[in-house]
């Protein structure tokens, strides 16, 4: 998703909602049988996306209060927050582009914290990728 900035709008982050929601159902049905551990790894990394999607719909302006980006956004860290921010897209639905002083402020999160990461950790991803050849 991270290289997907067409989709960084609000439009597109509802769509991703709904995706994720049908995608985590079929996980759920598929793996409940399988292996317990592949079927949490798979829901952490769909809710990884679920987040994305969330942060594209909502007011942007939620994103300065660190409680409330804690408790919304558990998986995303200050990094790939600022990311979604910054290449967000205003759209039919949210004409406004995200305020600069949210941005700044985000930034200056960011600064304060180390070595944050973008992506995924590889070794997590390479995990879902063995289970995939195993099918």
């Amino acid at each position: 998703m991270l290289k997907h900035t067409d989709l960084y709008t609000t439009n597109g982050g509802f769509q991703i909602k709904m995706a994720t929601s049908q995608l985590d159902n079929s996980i759920a049905k598929l793996l409940a049988k399988v292996d317990k551990d592949i079927s949490n790894f798979s829901a952490k990394q769909l809710l990884l996306t679920k987040q994305s999607a969330n942060l594209m719909a909502m007011d942007k302006n939620l994103v300065t209060d660190d409680e409330t980006v804690h408790d919304i956004f558990s998986e995303l860290n200050s990094a790939q927050i600022l990311h979604f921010l910054k290449y967000f897209k205003p759209d039919e639905l949210s004409p406004d582009p995200v305020p600069k002083s949210v941005i700044q402020q985000v930034e200056e999160t960011v600064a304060k914290q180390k070595k944050l990461n973008l992506n995924v950790d590889p070794a997590q991803v390479a995990k879902l990728n063995v289970f995939a050849e195993l099918e």
